[in-house]
């Protein structure tokens, strides 16, 4: 009540959308997804294809320019990072050594969104 446009940024990193998202996504005038993968997810899971729209994620280059020396290192010890994890975590596995991940999903946003005025 009172808002001109009800939009939903919302995101959620897995092959299908929980139980009732469609419901609640349906009720958005525009549902913004940052991948072609997120809008087919959430195409499939119900959400009507005319409200869904891709918007992908911003990256400050300036900030993150891979050139920087600061940049570089700091990638270089996140994967020395991951890589450390993945190891203790194939050692407490008891010594498997395939696999893992130090990924898995993170289920970002909701189906809340942010609504813009107007």
């Amino acid at each position: 009540p009172g808002v001109g446009l009800t939009v939903g940024r919302t995101m959620f990193e897995t092959d299908r959308l929980p139980d009732g998202w469609d419901e609640r996504l349906n009720k958005m005038d525009v549902v913004m997804v940052p991948t072609e993968f997120s809008r087919a997810i959430f195409e499939t899971g119900g959400v009507y294809e005319d409200k869904l729209s891709v918007l992908g994620e911003s990256v400050d280059s300036a900030f993150f320019d891979p050139e920087r020396p600061a940049v570089r290192e700091g990638a270089a010890k996140m994967r020395a990072s991951i890589a450390s994890e993945v190891e203790k975590s194939a050692t407490a596995e008891g010594g498997a050594s395939g696999g893992g991940g130090a990924g898995g999903a993170s289920g970002g946003g909701g189906a809340g969104g942010a609504s813009g005025g107007g």
